[in-house]
């Protein structure tokens, strides 16, 4: 069936019921019944008289996301499965019910038709009103299941409107979406209390052949204007046709490089004219608009790559029949664009500023093997996005029984409710189980309480010897619920129980499961840490609550196929780096999983019942061993005199069913399908055609204080002058140095704070009176951080950057970081420092260090005569190897281990040191004693102080390698920044953000902290191995300009933004 270019089409765009967008119509619904072998046709074998109606917005001739969708889905449930699907639409001719009027006449008319189909299932689209009209139906047959599919996101305009459909949508069934981020911002904004899934669309759309291409090529004028970069897509959405608006405004920097480039645009819609008017304006004879078009796969399939700049989205089907197309794609990550583009591996992601997406578009048509490259990986990934996947998924939800991929999952433990430490499972019915697990050729994943390991360590021997996967459980059950622990308090338990099972079986554990499912967000953030790759937590349905007041748990609205779930609740779709695979609901016992105690209470026809028609893939069996034991004793809760049974022929008999009619696998073979999107959402780089936008950078260190952070706000205010209008908001410097010299005698700052607070915070207020968007992005101190937050209740949006490291728990941090609206780290050591410290996190972290404008290379001339300036002016030898030291003086910063290094090195080895002293009066006597060591050695050692900053820059020009020999964690320093952008080579301590700065042997030598022979043992290798110095140049250069360069970090800034 063909396709369209949206998964949504707008309610207030008129379509010409006479401007068919393709030659071929879908069929009118079946009227034939289908007979089919296998029995998961239906609820009975033979004929399946199961009957769906399908309510929606819109049906042929009237063409969009949603109507295709339902289409495609339509003709797969009926082709597979055989069920009778009828059609109920608002709008369009061929349905089999076309009932008109405005939404809420809609409802009582589609109820109406609802009455007359009587259908066993009601699957709703799109709109509140279509599931408006199932809900009404199913309150007169309660025994109806009703589905409902969100094509694009729900607008939040009140609170009002936020809690009825909130209300709304918990009264479906299942409430599916077409990509995780949709369905992540609508649990989000909407919390539904209702079981979710996300249902992905299919591609059909195959590559056109030569002849086809040719022809379309022809009778369109496009034969001769090759290249040619595509678009399809309706142009009645201001975020998508802004998207169109970018790609019109990069294609002049495109035809510099390739003449003959065209962008051509299918697709109409109330923005078409706009457009035009911005092609003939930005790019003249560069764009052709070709309206709506019959054949979407020629043109694809004729285009040398598909564009698709948007900021609105859904999971835009154009993308993935590009890609079915073979036609290389470059798109923005909006919506769920980032779970089908893989940047770098099947497509390329951009921000959408012109200059980068100009930038992306000529690599691809300069480099055809990269275009073959991404082509033939995309046509290989969208093989796997079949209509019939899609189609099977609510196959089950409509209560179907269906194959499943089942996933064999024990939970090794000590006995359940015994008076003591008991483990007759582990050494009773675990043999057994490996026994029936070798019989049926099962694989299994097990997860292993710590506590086993001293005992029965070669027990988990010989389940990995076996060829089963072993997870980890914690360290005991002693802890009921991990939920109840704070973040560093995982973090070590779940070490020591990591470690203690490599330690027993010489392989590390990969997989997690929390003791009775009790993860929560610092679990998911406790696992990223310690490089887990999965999770096996979340019980969707689950809600466990402490005296049935307070919530321990709530995972009843926990998607039940595999994602990556949220930073703070494991519960929603998110960023974390790890995979989460839900313990599968029991649909005939909500709340609770499929496993053997419901085997040994409830039979075998049962359970495969269960297994068939649940709601996830894969499906999770769950054993426990003490499960296959004689009940405990009293007062043990009476469902274990059911749910355990030494008898192991029901779990024999279930295992060949699931062999006959269903899959084993595993968890570590379903990683690879799981979709795996990037990190978190991001929106487009900000730009003339944003709202008017204010930004607030609030920092407690500014110029003239030297130091990274009054750097790093110094180059943000310089980029972002022309895209927002920035304020710099810096707390006096007066007061800076007088807390320093006063702390802790004095404690006079905290009034200083408010007042500051108070400032920043009316300055914000006076914005957003004027209408302007306002963006605070506070910067390093707690008290700048609050004035954030403070903002966001007027309206203004909340990003703080960490800069320096933190040596206590905050408990202001802890609770504020996670409410604001994004979270900035300069390095991954940072990272770590405030997770360990004060658990700090937020689900949008973005890792932006400092960048530099490079500078021009220096030639050899230049290099001599400022060399000659400087032997003039502080005795440096000409032949001397010159090593800078730039930056603050102080202890922390190890110039006296420089100084010792220099002397250790001898030969031609000379430091200079600049900076200013610190700010305290230790920081004075140190810079003191550091000059009185100089004194005596004026060959090996200059202390030039505090340096006017075009100095500093003759410095950076003149000297051989620039030194970092800091004792504490750096997170971030910008000297190593600037001297890689001027080409030298770094020798820095292996501590904080330095290794992550400086890679070892490319941009520079890293040495352990404060050992001054190591420090000169890599002086002395760059000094004396010119190809060395050479290679660590060019490789510091590189460096810089791929992660440090001003235009990418305005472009990740402007994104950031953007995204908020």
């Amino acid at each position: 069936m063909p396709q369209t270019g949206s998964t949504a089409k707008s309610p207030d765009v008129s379509i010409d019921p006479s401007r068919r967008r393709y030659n071929r119509l879908p069929s009118a619904p079946s009227r034939t019944t289908h007979v089919h072998k296998s029995k998961y046709a239906g609820s009975e074998f033979g004929p399946n008289r199961m009957k769906v109606a399908m309510v929606t917005p819109y049906w042929f001739p009237i063409r969009g996301g949603v109507t295709t969708y339902v289409s495609e889905l339509s003709e797969s449930l009926r082709g597979t499965y055989g069920v009778d699907v009828r059609v109920i639409t608002r709008e369009g001719a061929e349905a089999d019910s076309v009932v008109g009027g405005a939404p809420r006449e809609f409802v009582a008319r589609a109820a109406e038709e609802l009455e007359r189909i009587a259908p066993d299932a009601v699957h709703a689209h799109g709109h509140w009103y279509a599931l408006q009209a199932a809900v009404r139906y199913r309150n007169r047959h309660p025994a109806t299941r009703v589905i409902f599919t969100l094509h694009t996101e729900f607008q939040i305009r009140s609170r009002v409107r936020r809690f009825f459909l909130g209300r709304l949508l918990s009264q479906a069934d299942f409430l599916t979406a077409v990509s995780a981020d949709l369905l992540e911002r609508t649990l989000r904004g909407f919390r539904p209390r209702t079981r979710t899934r996300v249902t992905r669309p299919g591609v059909a759309l195959h590559r056109a052949s030569v002849a086809q291409v040719d022809d379309f090529l022809q009778r369109t004028g496009l034969a001769g204007r090759r290249p040619i970069i595509a678009f399809v897509g309706p142009l009645a959405y201001e975020r998508k046709a802004r998207g169109v608006g970018r790609v019109i405004r990069a294609m002049r920097a495109v035809r510099a490089r390739h003449p003959t480039a065209t962008f051509v645009v299918a697709g109409e819609g109330p923005f078409r004219a706009h457009l035009e008017a911005m092609a003939a304006r930005e790019a003249p004879g560069a764009v052709t608009f070709l309206g709506d078009i019959d054949d979407p796969a020629t043109f694809l399939s004729a285009a040398d790559v598909y564009a698709h700049i948007s900021f609105q989205e859904g999971l835009p089907l154009a993308v993935l029949e590009a890609m079915a197309c073979g036609t290389p794609v470059v798109a923005t990550p909006a919506g769920g664009t980032p779970e089908v583009i893989r940047n770098g591996e099947n497509g390329l992601l951009v921000s959408g500023d012109p200059d980068e997406l100009a930038d992306a578009l000529g690599s691809l048509l300069e480099s055809p093997g990269l275009r073959d490259r991404l082509a033939a990986r995309a046509s290989q990934d969208t093989a796997t996005w079949a209509w019939t996947k899609t189609a099977a998924k609510f196959h089950e939800l409509y209560g179907r029984r269906t194959p499943q991929r089942v996933v064999v999952s024990v939970d090794l433990e000590r006995d359940y409710h015994v008076p003591r430490a008991s483990f007759r499972g582990i050494e009773e019915a675990l043999p057994k189980l490996l026994a029936l697990f070798e019989k049926h050729g099962v694989r299994a994943n097990f997860f292993a309480t710590a506590d086993l390991c001293a005992a029965h360590a070669p027990a988990l021997r010989e389940i990995l010897r076996r060829g089963h996967s072993l997870g980890c459980h914690g360290e005991s059950h002693d802890v009921p619920y991990l939920s109840s622990k704070p973040y560093r308090w995982q973090v070590e338990s779940i070490r020591r129980a990591t470690e203690a099972i490599a330690s027993a079986t010489g392989v590390r554990p990969e997989g997690f499961r929390a003791p009775n499912f009790s993860a929560n967000g610092a679990t998911i953030r406790a696992l990223e840490r310690l490089g887990y790759r999965y999770d096996s937590s979340v019980l969707p349905g689950r809600t466990v609550r402490w005296k049935r007041l307070v919530k321990r748990l709530d995972f009843l609205a926990a998607p039940g196929d595999p994602y990556r779930p949220a930073r703070g609740d494991p519960a929603f779709p998110g960023s974390a780096r790890l995979t989460e695979f839900p313990v599968t609901e029991n649909p005939s016992a909500r709340g609770g999983p499929i496993g053997l105690g419901f085997l040994n209470a409830n039979g075998v026809e049962r359970t495969l019942e269960a297994l068939a028609t649940t709601a996830a893939s894969p499906t999770v069996f769950l054993i426990h061993p003490w499960e296959l034991l004689e009940p405990p004793p009293a007062p043990a809760p009476a469902w274990t005199r059911t749910a355990c049974s030494p008898d192991p022929a029901k779990l024999d008999a279930f295992l060949a069913a699931v062999r006959k009619d269903h899959r084993f696998t595993r968890f570590e073979d379903e990683i690879a399908e799981a979709v795996r999107p990037e990190d978190w959402r991001q929106g487009d780089a900000m730009s003339d055609e944003d709202p008017p936008t204010t930004l607030f950078l609030v920092t407690n260190v500014y110029r003239p204080i030297v130091g990274g952070i009054s750097s790093y706000v110094g180059q943000l205010e310089k980029v972002m002058t022309t895209r927002a209008s920035p304020r710099v908001y810096a707390y006096p410097g007066l007061l800076v140095g007088f807390e320093a010299r006063t702390r802790p005698r004095v404690r006079l700052p905290r009034p200083f704070h408010v007042a500051f607070g108070v400032y920043v915070i009316l300055a914000v207020a006076a914005e957003r009176l004027r209408g302007r968007r306002v963006i605070v992005h506070s910067h390093s101190a707690t008290f700048c951080l609050l004035v954030g937050s403070i903002a966001r209740l007027f309206g203004a949006r909340a990003v703080h950057t960490l800069h320096s490291p933190l040596s206590y728990r905050s408990l202001t941090l802890e609770w504020l970081a996670s409410r604001l609206d994004a979270v900035v780290f300069v390095s991954p050591a940072t990272r770590e420092n405030y997770e360990d410290m004060s658990g700090t996190w937020n689900d949008r972290e973005r890792l932006l260090p400092g960048a530099v404008e490079a500078p021009p290379p220096v030639d050899a001339a230049e290099r001599r005569q400022l060399r000659g300036r400087f032997q003039r002016t502080f005795g440096v030898p000409l032949d001397a190897t010159l090593v800078l030291l730039a930056g603050r003086v102080v202890e922390d910063k190890g110039a006296h281990v420089l100084a010792e290094a220099a002397r250790i090195a001898g030969g031609s080895v000379f430091v200079v040191v600049a900076g200013p002293p610190g700010r305290t009066g230790d920081d004075r006597r140190y810079f003191a004693r550091l000059e009185s060591a100089a004194a005596p050695g004026p060959d090996r050692l200059r202390i030039l102080g505090e340096v006017p900053n075009e100095l500093l820059e003759d410095l950076y020009r003149a000297c051989d390698i620039v030194a970092i020999p800091s004792l504490w964690a750096e997170p971030a320093p910008m000297v190593a920044v600037e001297a890689m952008a001027h080409g030298k080579p770094v020798v820095a301590s292996r501590v904080g953000g330095l290794p992550f700065l400086v890679p070892d042997g490319t941009a520079g030598l890293l040495v352990p902290p404060g050992d001054a022979a190591a420090l000169a043992d890599a002086i002395r290798r760059i000094a004396g191995d010119d190809e060395l110095r050479k290679r660590l140049s060019a490789g510091a250069r590189a460096t810089a300009r791929e992660r440090h360069s001003l235009a990418r970090f305005a472009i990740e800034h402007a994104r950031l933004y953007s995204s908020l």
